[in-house]
């Protein structure tokens, strides 16, 4: 059920970032322990053998009675981008301690010797039933990055994109809709979209499909509305005029 939704600008993007690195950054091993994660090149991928002892000497997670057995020392935790005007990283992991009942995201901002500048923490309302591993949500469009946040609900799955140039708090942006699936009984709602992003203006061209899933569960579209919504990129804000398009839809807007 989860990726029902096209984006087109960002297929070229996760498929030159699908193929990970085998050569994995170093811990830095010194008086300071683990507290600092050495990176390497303009883009690449921390497994978690790396990356979660990183993690637990920040204090910024924890394994007891935690989620963090359900990853493999050789699963990859995390992506990381090199941020071309200041030479630092931008790091995005999972967090698997059950703190927060569910999973979520950290952003983080690293120097070029490793230490956190800047740390955020991004949550999933409950799982992250949109994404189909723990780093793929994180992604690198033009001067911008983004990140993916999942909605749940009873038969309900959503994507919602943060895209930004600094990392700030999740509540001090505004995501934009991405897609979501909602189904009760026989009948379902398919809410996708494509974007395109020049310089600070951002066009998303949405597609709302109503049907009917048959016993097969066969989905039978009886009903298709497209719109756009432009928004700008302004205050370090994604902002619009448009919203009234999005009355009458499953959104947390």
């Amino acid at each position: 059920m989860r990726h029902l939704f096209t984006i087109i600008i960002l297929i070229q993007l996760f498929a030159c970032n699908s193929k990970q690195d085998n050569k994995a950054p170093h811990i830095e091993h010194n008086k300071t322990q683990y507290s600092r994660l050495i990176l390497s090149r303009d883009s690449g991928f921390v497994i978690k053998k790396n990356g979660l002892p990183f993690l637990l000497a920040n204090s910024l997670t924890d394994t007891t009675d935690s989620f963090w057995d359900q990853a493999e020392d050789n699963d990859t935790i995390g992506k990381y981008y090199q941020v071309s005007e200041t030479g630092n990283y931008f790091y995005c992991s999972i967090d698997l301690t059950k703190e927060y009942s569910f999973e979520t995201h950290l952003l983080l901002e690293l120097s070029p010797t490793g230490e956190i500048l800047k740390s955020e923490r991004f949550f999933h309302s409950n799982y992250s039933c949109c994404l189909d591993n723990y780093y793929e949500g994180f992604s690198k469009l033009g001067d911008y990055f983004g990140l993916i946040t999942c909605g749940t609900g009873s038969g309900y799955c959503a994507g919602y994109l943060y895209l930004f140039k600094e990392i700030l708090p999740q509540d001090a942006q505004h995501s934009i809709p991405q897609w979501y699936w909602s189904s009760l009984g026989e009948q379902f709602q398919r809410f996708s979209s494509t974007m395109e992003l020049k310089k600070d203006n951002l066009v998303v061209h949405y597609t709302v499909e109503d049907g009917e899933l048959d016993e097969g569960s066969t989905r039978n579209i009886k009903e298709t509305r497209k719109f756009d919504v432009r928004y700008g990129f302004k205050n370090n804000q994604w902002v619009t005029n448009d919203t009234a398009k999005f009355e009458g839809l499953d959104i947390n807007w």
